[in-house]
């Protein structure tokens, strides 16, 4: 059995034990069968659609890996927008804050000051009505 192959009977003795031997053959390997031409394929033709079946398998896997891989960079360019304009946005609203607390601290610093005005007038009103009660 090893070493041993068994060779396939040409097509036309495989059509003639069957009872075909009418069916015309073409020289190719091909035969006429019921209005249809059925063809005998090699070895090497049946690799060879095996082969380019690999080649357009990878082939629409690549393109299908580049087309979700641009979509991926899509959705990232839109979440980076959104990002970026809610960054802008918080920016504003802090130098908002910013102008707000200045605006802030010079109101206070008035207020101090006016405190502070009232409270040499006060005192200088204490030392005369204290120069008055001693008259």
């Amino acid at each position: 059995m090893q070493g041993q192959e068994e060779e396939c009977a040409p097509l036309p003795a495989l059509l003639s034990d069957k009872g075909l031997s009418d069916i015309p053959i073409l020289p190719q390997g091909g035969i006429l069968y019921k209005r249809r031409w059925l063809f005998h394929m090699s070895t090497e033709f049946v690799v060879l659609i095996g082969f380019g079946c690999t080649v357009l398998g990878a082939l629409i896997g690549y393109l299908n890996w580049r087309r979700v891989c641009n979509n991926e960079i899509k959705f990232d360019a839109k979440d980076d927008g959104k990002l970026r304009s809610d960054i802008g946005y918080i920016k504003r609203t802090v130098d908002e804050i910013r102008l707000d607390q200045k605006a802030q601290e010079k109101r206070i610093n008035d207020i101090i000051e006016r405190i502070t005005r009232n409270e040499e007038s006060t005192r200088q009103a204490h030392k005369r009505i204290d120069q008055i009660q001693k008259q």
